[in-house]
């Protein structure tokens, strides 16, 4: 049942895996999608302590603590934001190509989350044009 509902595009994208993320768990991870999720729940659950893992930690215990939580809640971090480094970010919503097209500047840091996953199947020259650029 569970390699069943796990080969269904619904219930992988209901936590956020798209169908071009599932097809290359299925090409190149052995074991497939089944034994990926396996493996990763094994990774977070039974390898990685919790005080090392601020997502689980909140979701598990409903709180983080100093130790224990993103780099920007960290009491010298969230100082240096207050101060006026928070002025210094910058949102984009655009391609990575795009916004190096649009803008001059120097980035330092940038966060893509999940987006070449889902250029991978069906807009691939537009993943390779953001790699080039």
């Amino acid at each position: 049942l569970l390699r069943f509902l796990l080969s269904r595009d619904a219930m992988l994208s209901l936590v956020g895996v798209p169908r071009a993320q599932r097809k290359q768990i299925e090409m190149y991870y052995q074991g497939g999608v089944a034994k990926y999720v396996q493996d990763c729940v094994e990774a977070v659950f039974a390898k990685l302590p919790i005080s090392d893992n601020y997502f689980w930690r909140v979701y598990i215990t409903g709180s983080y603590t100093r130790e224990c939580c993103p780099e920007y809640l960290k009491e010298e971090n969230f100082y240096k934001l207050k101060g006026g480094l928070v002025d210094r970010i910058t949102t984009h919503t655009n391609t990575v190509e795009g916004f190096l097209v649009e803008n001059d500047v120097a980035i330092s840091k940038y966060v893509l989350l999940d987006h070449m996953d889902w250029l991978a199947g069906r807009f691939f020259p537009l993943l390779e044009a953001e790699w080039q650029a």
